[in-house]
């Protein structure tokens, strides 16, 4: 799965990632020490294959706060991306951590997409499920 992130609309696109980017920032947990700019940043690029997702194949906006999709069976997915594929392994431990936390109700499906910063660039890198004990 591969687009660029031009076929997008732009300015949907912006009003979803900076309204997430807002709600984000506005707590010191989540923000992390990041700028605001670069919280809007992170959020345009993975809003972007989240957009992807729901306008080209068919899935649903989760409107929960933090919460990305719904895949084309209803059930929730995690949308992640990252510009190196040696992240990879960081955003799974991660969600191997956040899937342990009862509270949060993480989803059992994890996209990770590779993005090219330079061009906009998307591909699919995996689709990983929860197996009871970690992401495969």
């Amino acid at each position: 799965m591969k687009f660029n992130a031009t076929i997008l609309d732009q300015e949907r696109l912006k009003a979803r990632a900076y309204t997430e980017a807002q709600l984000i920032f506005d707590k010191e947990s989540t923000r992390r020490g990041r700028s605001l700019q670069e919280v809007r940043r992170d959020c345009l690029m993975g809003h972007a294959a989240e957009l992807y997702l729901i306008d080209h194949c068919g899935f649903k906006d989760d409107p929960r706060p933090y919460k990305d999709v719904f895949d084309t069976e209803d059930a929730p997915a995690e949308i992640k991306t990252t510009r190196k594929v040696k992240d990879v392994h960081h955003i799974l431990r991660r969600a191997k951590e956040y899937m342990l936390e009862d509270w949060r109700k993480y989803p059992k499906q994890v996209y990770i997409f590779l993005v090219n910063g330079y061009n906009g660039d998307y591909e699919l890198h995996g689709i990983y499920n929860w197996n009871g004990k970690e992401f495969v």
